[in-house]
């Protein structure tokens, strides 16, 4: 680690006196050329900096999607319709329509994904006794007649 430090400010400070050095034999400024020399190396390196930055945004955003995509996929235990009756783990996506072929007969099927729905319920608050709630839905079905009217 410290060899790597002392690698690099070497490489920075010969960078820096060369820059110096061919401003002094143009007959320009040595500190004007070793100020340039330190400037553009940091310039470059705020570059490197900002490229790496979003290289790994990208390669971050890039992974996110496909895990995304991932969780996208439900799976079901499906049976092949052909006289093997195989199982096998089919993923399902809800967007597209889901084929897959089966192992022991090879042949493309075709699966279905059906919705059914249900009434939502709305849960009992603790804080409320079962029976004040539940005794006027009691007493409103037996003053009903079997056909339906009070």
């Amino acid at each position: 680690m410290l060899q790597k430090l002392l690698l690099q400010i070497a490489v920075f400070l010969t960078i820096t006196l060369v820059t110096g050095y061919w401003f002094h034999e143009h007959s320009l400024n040595f500190y004007l050329g070793m100020a340039l020399g330190i400037a553009i190396q940091y310039a470059i390196y705020w570059i490197y900096l900002n490229s790496m930055e979003a290289w790994v945004a990208l390669k971050n955003k890039e992974l996110e999607n496909e895990r995304i995509k991932e969780y996208s996929y439900q799976g079901l235990d499906i049976e092949c319709p052909c006289s093997k009756k195989i199982q096998d783990f089919i993923p399902i996506r809800l967007n597209t329509d889901n084929y897959f072929n089966c192992r022991a007969c090879g042949k493309k099927c075709n699966v279905i994904v059906s919705a059914e729905t249900v009434l939502a319920t709305v849960p009992i608050d603790p804080k409320v006794n079962p029976v004040d709630v539940i005794l006027p839905v009691v007493k409103e079905l037996e003053n009903k007649e079997p056909n339906g009217t009070p």
